[in-house]
């Protein structure tokens, strides 16, 4: 079974956490130089410092990492943290509500803390003392409080790269209060969202639908607004715009992909109690907000948590009943999955292809796309793999997970320079400590992505999860990824005996391209439809071999070509299924001589009378032919007649018609069809008769034997009603 291994560190010396010495997947600092001789205990030690990792911090100048790491410790445990992010993929920012800013460097090769730096630069110029939130740019810094007060703080000297920690001492700032609109005399919790290209901030909070408002003073439309954007211009706030979600927001922000675009997510109960989600985006043209997409989910029952994909194109929601649902830009919603627990957190793995829930407890548990769990577990010496990962059993007093965040984004996935680590997630706990989980991947080998998923399955025998996560790839967006895995998948299938299971495996995965959920566009079509139908031609040949010849001839009337009709007419043949090969001789006749389309007259000019005769001869009912008739047993020979313009028909069930046919085109249409020679992959050659021009009689390759004789130039035909 497809497995994730994981190791997790603890970056604190005190005796909270525990960890057993035969524990080679947790680690924590120790600060005793001389421990008790415990054979174990030598054991494990002696494990830590060969992989390189920490045992014993340093104290040493200038890093002095031992004060610094226990310095860290009382502050989280007596400080309310207002930020707690990722600065890049090495660097941890945390800031606290006082304004002490803390950055910790990590080592990407063992996941140790490498230094840890704190800046007191703001601590003292913040407004008031009931801060909710602060968002950092490049260039400026804004914190919000709860009143109409903001600090904007703009850095005249900013860093050239905005991921590297400087103290803001370095960047000369300059801090300065403003007053933002709103409702006044009211307490609210304002969050911040910057926009990609830093010079619009978005700020918002939370509002009911049945809100109360005095009667005097008239309250503004832009007080009674709960989001309100402002252009960030050095020192001013400009607002360029507002508006009141219509329901009770979860959460607005800006899009990480396009400046101006705006996600609002919103939470909507009826009076019968029915819950609705409704994600919008909405696009800022002009100074004006527009709508541009709404999805509208019924769920369950309230939901807990809830996730926007990396790429902003899927919609991950779990509902305090522990149902699970994924949904996406094009109404494709799966179907509810109860999760082992009611999650509190969730975050996508930023190769969007996984998603990590927990709950507050840290009991982690990982899933695909498709909703499919996977099973992970800590490094050890035994295989012991579970669908859940508990990081409570390392707690002598279980504390509260608050955070999980990984350090690489979608954003820095293409990072060379990241590109030969691990990732992290780092594990916020109230009042400590902090922790990172590594999952281990062979430093990153190989991204995480559906075909790399896709392969583990199969490399397990969960073939139906490799074909449940390709019908979760959009061909339009991820044609790449989707292509190399349908051929694993295809491939794998082909090599293994037919069945039925097996058979509507192959059916589900080709659909994924064949019947997509969404139209495929023509671009994708245009790159992508030749190898795909490479892979169905496999397909139709691997029916053949296990004698599936219904299925055979349905899936070559879908792929349209002549040669597979004719390997299925040969083989039909061969095993004495002689209507299968008739019918699909008639289908190779069809596509090999198209009907030609109808003309109103024979000639252009009146005085052609010959060919009018002719077209008079030819029944009245019939309007349409067909062109390259296999040819007929000729009793005699006719002398030349003028051809007419259809010389093909199709014919009814047990019609019998008279065609006038020139033979000298039955004969150049016979040894066209005779040069013709299928590509018969594997399986019995045709085998086409040639009947001579001076026999009497001749029999036709057909159970149905059809007459003809000479009567007044004409060939008299019957047929049977084949397909």
């Amino acid at each position: 079974m497809f497995t994730l291994l994981h190791e997790i560190h603890f970056w604190t010396l005190k005796d909270s956490v525990s960890i057993s010495d035969t524990d080679f997947g947790g680690f924590v600092y120790t600060e005793k130089k001389n421990p008790s001789r415990c054979l174990l205990l030598e054991g494990k030690k002696s494990y830590v410092e060969k992989k390189g990792n920490l045992y014993i911090p340093s104290n040493k100048r200038p890093k002095k990492l031992k004060d610094s790491l226990k310095e860290l410790e009382e502050l989280l445990d007596t400080s309310r943290i207002l930020s707690f992010k990722w600065k890049n993929v090495s660097c941890i920012h945390i800031i606290l509500s006082s304004g002490l800013q803390i950055a910790i460097k990590i080592n990407l090769f063992n996941g140790d803390v490498d230094e840890i730096i704190f800046d007191k630069f703001i601590i003292g110029k913040l407004f008031s003392q009931y801060v909710c939130d602060v968002s950092i740019t490049r260039v400026n810094a804004i914190f919000t409080y709860t009143d109409n007060q903001v600090t904007l703080v703009y850095f005249s000297k900013p860093s050239l790269k905005c991921q590297n920690f400087k103290k803001w001492s370095l960047l000369e700032p300059k801090v300065q209060s403003l007053e933002l609109s709103g409702p006044a005399g009211r307490r609210l919790d304002r969050r911040l969202s910057f926009n990609t290209s830093e010079d619009m901030v978005l700020v918002w909070w939370k509002c009911s639908r049945d809100e109360v408002y005095p009667w005097s003073p008239i309250v503004r439309d832009v007080d009674r607004a709960n989001v309100h954007i402002y252009s960030v211009n050095t020192t001013k706030l400009d607002l360029v715009c507002y508006f009141r979600t219509e329901f009770d927001p979860i959460k607005v922000f800006f899009s990480q992909r396009q400046p101006n675009t705006i996600h609002t997510i919103q939470q909507k109960t009826s009076s019968k109690g029915e819950v609705t989600l409704e994600w919008s985006i909405l696009e800022l043209v002009c100074n004006q907000i527009e709508t541009s997409y709404v999805l509208s989910l019924l769920l369950p029952t309230h939901p807990c948590v809830v996730s926007l994909g990396p790429n902003e194109e899927k919609i991950f929601i779990a509902c305090i009943d522990g149902s699970l649902i994924i949904a996406d830009c094009d109404n494709n919603i799966s179907d509810y999955v109860k999760a082992t627990f009611i999650p509190s957190l969730a975050v996508w793995h930023p190769d969007d292809c996984l998603i990590l829930i927990s709950n507050e407890k840290g009991q982690m548990q990982w899933y695909d796309t498709s909703l499919s769990p996977i099973k992970s577990q800590l490094t050890s010496e035994d295989s012991s793999p579970s669908t859940i990962l508990d990081l409570s059993i390392y707690f002598k007093y279980q504390p509260t997970l608050l955070n999980i965040i990984w350090n690489r984004t979608s954003n820095n996935n293409t990072d060379e320079t990241n590109s030969h680590y691990d990732d992290f997630l780092l594990l916020q706990f109230e009042r400590g400590p902090i922790a990172v989980v590594r999952l281990v991947s062979r430093g990153r080998k190989y991204k995480l992505t559906s075909d790399v998923i896709a392969n583990q399955y199969l490399a397990a025998g969960s073939v139906e999860l490799a074909v449940n996560l390709l019908l979760t790839i959009d061909w339009d967006k991820n044609g790449d990824i989707a292509l190399s895995t349908l051929q694993t998948i295809v491939t794998y299938l082909i090599r293994l005996p037919l069945n039925p299971y097996r058979e509507n495996l192959l059916e589900k995965a080709l659909g994924s391209y064949f019947n997509p959920r969404k139209p495929l566009s023509e671009a994708v079509d245009d790159e992508f439809s030749d190898s795909v139908h490479d892979l169905a031609r496999r397909f139709f040949h691997h029916l053949l071999r296990y004698q599936v010849i219904e299925k055979a001839f349905r899936l070559a009337i879908d792929l349209e070509e002549y040669d597979l009709f004719m390997d299925l007419h040969n083989y039909s043949k061969a095993i004495g299924n002689n209507d299968m090969a008739l019918a699909a001789l008639e289908k190779a006749e069809e596509i090999m001589f198209p009907a030609s389309p109808e003309s109103s007259s024979c000639c252009c000019s009146s005085d052609c009378s010959s060919c009018c005769s002719e077209e008079s001869s030819v029944e009245a009912g019939i309007s349409k032919t067909r062109i390259g008739t296999p040819p007929l047993p000729i009793v005699n020979s006719l002398p030349p007649q003028p051809a007419p313009r259809h010389s093909k028909v199709k014919f009814s069930p047990n019609v019998t018609t008279h065609v006038a046919t020139s033979v000298q085109e039955i004969s150049s249409q016979f040894s066209l069809q005779n040069e013709i020679s299928p590509n018969a992959v594997g399986l019995p050659p045709p085998n086409h008769k040639i009947l001579s021009n001076n026999s009497s009689s001749a029999r036709l390759l057909i159970n149905n034997s059809v007459g003809a004789q000479e009567d007044k130039g004409k060939i008299k035909v019957v047929h049977f009603g084949l397909v």
